[in-house]
Order: C-alpha cells, then sequence, then structure tokens
C-alpha cells in the first residue's frame, strides 16, 4: 500500500511545475483572513463576558448596600424639636415686614400706570389669601401635635408670598426701565430733528 508520501515522492516533477489556480490562494487569504477575525471576535467576546460578570457583581453588591443601608442599619434617633410660640411669632413678623414693605414698593411704582394699579389690588389680593392660609397653619400647628411639617408649610407659605412679590417687583421695574428708555430715544429723535432741520 503506497502513502501520500511515497506517492508524492514518485511524482515530484509534477508538482513542482504545476501552480496552483489564482483562485486557490484568494480561497487561502480569505480563510487566513476569516480564522484571524474569528480568533479577535473569540478574544473580544471573552472580555465582553468579564465586562459582564464585573456588571453583576457590581449591581450586586450596590443593592446589598443599599438593602443594609435601608433595613438592616439601626435608626438614628432624630430629636425634633417644635418651635415655640416666640420663634413663630418671630418668623411671621419677619415675612410680614419683608412683604409689607414689598407691597409699598409696588403700590408706588404703580401711581404711574394704570394697568400697574389693576396689577397692584390683584397682588394684594393674593397676598392676603395666602396670609390667611399662613394663619390657618399656625393655628393647627399650634392647636396639634406640634407637626414639624406643618411648621415648614407654614415658613414656606411666607416664602410663596414674597417670591410673588419680588416677580411682580421686577416686572413692574423692567417695565419702568423700558418707558424710561422708550421716553429718552423719544427726546433724543427730537433734538435730532430740531438740529438737522
Amino acid at each position: 500500500m503506497k502513502t501520500l508520501k511515497d506517492f508524492i515522492e514518485e511524482n515530484r516533477e509534477a508538482f513542482e511545475q504545476d501552480l496552483p489556480d489564482p483562485e486557490h490562494e484568494l480561497r487561502f487569504h480569505t480563510k487566513l483572513r476569516d480564522y484571524s477575525n474569528y480568533r479577535e471576535f473569540n478574544r473580544y467576546a471573552a472580555i465582553g463576558r468579564w465586562f459582564k460578570i464585573a456588571a453583576a457583581i457590581l449591581i450586586l453588591v450596590s443593592f446589598s448596600m443599599a438593602a443594609w443601608v435601608i433595613f438592616l442599619k439601626p435608626p438614628v434617633n432624630i430629636n425634633h424639636t417644635s418651635a415655640s410660640m416666640d420663634e413663630i411669632q418671630e418668623i411671621e413678623h419677619y415675612y410680614a415686614s419683608l412683604s409689607e414693605e414689598k407691597l409699598r414698593k409696588i403700590s408706588s411704582l404703580a401711581v404711574s400706570n394704570p394697568e400697574n394699579k389693576e396689577l397692584s389690588a390683584m397682588v394684594a389680593g393674593h397676598v392676603e389669601e395666602l396670609k390667611h392660609e399662613a394663619e390657618l397653619l399656625k393655628q393647627e400647628y399650634t392647636s396639634g401635635g406640634r407637626n414639624e411639617r406643618l411648621l415648614d408649610a407654614f415658613r414656606n407659605s411666607y416664602k410663596v408670598i414674597n417670591g410673588l412679590l419680588d416677580h411682580v417687583l421686577e416686572q413692574m421695574n423692567e417695565e419702568q426701565k423700558s418707558a424710561i428708555n422708550s421716553q429718552v430715544f423719544i427726546k433724543r429723535n427730537q433734538c435730532y430733528e430740531t438740529i438737522y432741520t
């Protein structure tokens, strides 16, 4: 029985003279390129698997830490001190004085413009409504269990009042500035017209 080696030795001249097809070399390079791409893909796939494992571990650790913080950590004893009537009156006086000062500024700016007068009256009505709500919150706080949330709502109601007044003042000041600028522009144009005519 002849072996492949013997066959090649007997027909050596034929093997050395004949060249493979040009397509043979192209097929060889294609297979070689596919094999190198396959090896590179496997390498990146392995890296991707390690990233997935690391992400899973990170998620497990973060959830376990969150569970520990929420459920297993002993509760912290927070002493809520309720505000005394003097402190409540001090808060009320502070914010009321701020809002009264702003209302005076608004009414002084409203003298020159009828639209601003209407706006001033409307704002004063809203401020009175908000003050009434703040008073109800104060009464509920003093008569009830002195809940901190009621005290915060009381403070926030006065902050809302002052925020509203600040916004109205800004708008009125902008309108006044634009009116002054337009008057200055008109006077300049009149001066230029008299000079050049």
